[in-house]
């Protein structure tokens, strides 16, 4: 021990008198120092990208850990080292080990000042402490840590190994295979060896590296990513005890034995390994959301023609998540029932089962978000056993879920998909059921859940709710503000501060729709949600709110967002192009035909609406822009009635407006309104 500790202080001189190693510490802490830098410096940030977005530091630390592993080996082609070693007994083992020693207690010092380093920002920064430090804390082992230690013991091995004249060369080409980024530039190199995208095996870094913080999931931390660095480890460490004890004086049959046995580990761990896809690949990712948008635009919004004869009572949950969902729920109806029945459930979840009251298999039909019953003998329940992934606009997986009131992810009564194609974009649309039911809900996770019913013990939730449930969880957390109670992402805490605002705005705009359109039992709910689940191409201005009377209004926000304390005065002006059909028809699971007359509706009425309330909009508009959009996705005849109607409401009077909006919110009562039916009442205000 005395000769490994006073080797290890050896090279540590050693290094600290070589120019690499002294210029490498150097580039890391300048790196380090922009990361913070940038985060310190701007207004516009988000805490959890000093890490999400450390890709390009990581790139380069592997490199130079790489380096060092390989010099910590040559070294002994300097000649003190050499003359010196060559007085100790087992010197190759001390080398090895010492200087090995010294590179891993280099990264563990690079990374615990890291650590403290980001600490101290997050808290001069305000943040109160939550599970986001212990996450920074554990992203740092993972993707900093972990991979330097690969990294270097490559480079002991391929200076075991190697000849020195091409040790640098392959150093820097199995660092172009592994480093962080190569999903990006090894993709086609795998592609041409039959892959689809960069297998998970050689995938060291965060799932997409330039993708921003994701407010909702946090940092993504998998079990199969740690089991893949580790195998990582096990692979190098074995492979370099083979080389070590070929290269010593251990007996032959011996020597063939330990061979043996490390070849065996290495078949093990690679064949268990590489081809396992540890974390989603950003090929992938983006191809979901791909498919989702694929998959509405070529099903065509197509409602099933069909009466729906049944009522139901209660639900019965049992739900598990984990990489997927995993649901058995049991429905009861009022009172029996037979025959054709029709359930809407998103297509993503596939049923494996339907069984009726006496447990007997019920023979089902699912296409697309719908499933078609058979039911031969009466029966006053159904249980649906079945198993998928959600939609990417409603996520459910490790990190975080958002399952809403309004979408499908249990069977409901409801003739309608779960979305639609509309401008290029999926249009959520409000599928929930619309009478008092009974709920029950099991949850199996390890996430602590957010919902509208009241738990009962440790994963068990019942309640009524006239409107459905939603299930909720990731990196949120509540907040009293103002007499409300806020569930928002833990990094909005700074931005949080700020949205009194932002509620003020809220209550004048339910305010002045009570009164335009004559709702009655109408507020804001005290309990409001913002939820980091704008998915992609997400442009429809009614997507972002939804209100689910007497219980919460959910707002969406950009899982991505860079905000800071303006961030809520900035989004103001897009309140009542956002609440109106939350409050108007989306609540009463209204599903129109043409979504252009609503689209106009919520623009020209969301104008107005911020004038009453005093809201300066930009010179272009959300109004103008929506105006455009709906002019060129409708015929010659249609568009003069849209500029008839623009131009009448604006030069009436503020009381001519409201009686104009009023009478066609009517209309908005009917899902098949038409252009028609909004030219006859314009014609009675000219």
């Amino acid at each position: 021990m005395k000769k490994l500790i006073n080797s290890v202080c050896f090279f540590s001189k050693l290094n600290f008198r070589n120019p690499i190693y002294i210029i490498s510490v150097v580039i890391a802490l300048l790196y380090l120092g922009v990361i913070i830098y940038t985060y310190s410096s701007s207004e516009i940030t988000n805490p959890g990208n000093m890490l999400q977005l450390s890709s390009y530091l990581i790139q380069g630390y592997m490199l130079i850990f790489m380096i060092l592993g390989y010099f910590s080996i040559k070294v002994e082609s300097v000649k003190v080292a050499k003359e010196l070693f060559l007085t100790i007994p087992k010197s190759c083992y001390i080398k090895i080990a010492s200087n090995y020693l010294f590179i891993l207690l280099s990264n563990i010092v690079f990374c615990i000042f890291a650590i403290i380093l980001f600490m101290l920002v997050y808290v001069l920064s305000g943040y109160v402490f939550s599970d986001f430090y212990i996450d920074s804390i554990f992203f740092v082992f993972i993707y900093w840590f972990v991979p330097a230690v690969i990294s270097s013991l490559i480079g002991v091995l391929v200076g075991l190994t190697s000849r020195k004249k091409i040790s640098i060369s392959i150093l820097f080409g199995i660092w172009l295979l592994i480093s962080p980024m190569n999903v990006y530039f090894s993709d086609n190199l795998f592609r041409l060896l039959g892959f689809d995208y960069v297998p998970g095996f050689f995938h060291l870094g965060v799932p997409n590296p330039i993708m921003s913080y994701h407010a909702f999931s946090g940092f993504v931390f998998t079990k199969e990513d740690l089991i893949n660095k580790l195998s990582w480890i096990v692979l190098l460490l074995t492979i370099i005890l083979i080389v070590v004890v070929l290269k010593s004086h251990i007996q032959k049959s011996l020597k063939i034995l330990i061979n043996l046995l490390l070849v065996a580990l290495i078949l093990f761990v690679s064949t268990n390994y590489i081809y396992m896809e540890s974390k989603i690949n950003p090929t992938l990712f983006n191809q979901r959301n791909a498919d989702e948008l694929n998959y509405y635009a070529e099903n065509r919004y197509n409602p099933m023609n069909i009466w729906l004869d049944y009522d139901v009572e209660k639900y019965d949950i049992y739900l598990a998540i984990n990489k997927k969902l995993d649901a058995a729920v049991e429905l009861y109806f009022q009172q029996q029932e037979q025959g054709i029945k029709y359930f809407n459930l998103y297509h993503g979840f596939k049923v494996n089962k339907i069984m009726d009251e006496l447990n007997n298999a019920i023979d089902f039909k699912q296409e697309g978000d719908f499933i078609k019953v058979n039911l031969k003998e009466e029966t006053k329940k159904l249980k649906f056993i079945y198993s998928g992934i959600s939609s990417p606009y409603m996520d459910a997986n490790n990190e975080f879920a958002y399952l809403p009131f309004y979408f499908a992810w249990i069977p409901l009564k409801n003739n309608n998909p779960s979305m639609k194609d509309t401008y290029n974009s999926n249009h959520r649309l409000p599928t929930q059921p619309q009478q008092d039911i009974d709920y029950v809900l099991n949850y199996k996770g390890n996430q602590e859940v957010f919902t509208n019913l009241e738990k009962v013990r440790e994963g068990e939730y019942k309640g009524e709710s006239k409107n459905g449930i939603y299930l909720i969880y990731g990196e949120l957390k509540y907040d009293q503000i103002n007499n409300y109670k806020i569930l928002y992402p833990i990094t909005w805490e700074n931005s949080i501060k700020f949205i009194d605002s932002y509620l003020i705005q809220l209550e004048k705009n339910i305010e002045q729709i009570k009164r335009i359109f004559k709702i009655e039992g109408v507020s804001l709910p005290k309990k409001i949600l913002l939820i980091p689940a704008i998915g992609a191409n997400d442009i429809l201005p009614s997507e972002l709110m939804w209100y689910q009377e007497k219980e919460q209004l959910t707002i969406l926000i950009n899982p991505y967002e860079h905000h800071d304390e303006t961030i809520f005065k900035r989004l103001e002006h897009l309140i009542p192009y956002q609440i109106l059909g939350a409050l108007l028809w989306k609540n009463n699971g209204v599903i129109y035909q043409n979504d252009n007359i609503s689209i106009l509706f919520s623009a020209l009425a969301g104008h107005y609406l911020n004038e009453k309330t005093g809201v300066k909009e930009q010179r272009y508009s959300e109004k103008d822009y929506w105006l455009g959009e709906v002019l060129a996705n409708t015929s010659d005849e249609d568009k003069e009635i849209i500029s008839d109607i623009s131009a009448l409401l604006s030069s009436k009077s503020d009381s001519t407006i409201e009686k104009i909006l009023l009478d066609w919110s009517k209309l908005l009562q009917s899902e098949k309104v038409t252009w028609n039916d909004v030219s006859e009442m314009v014609k009675k205000y000219r």
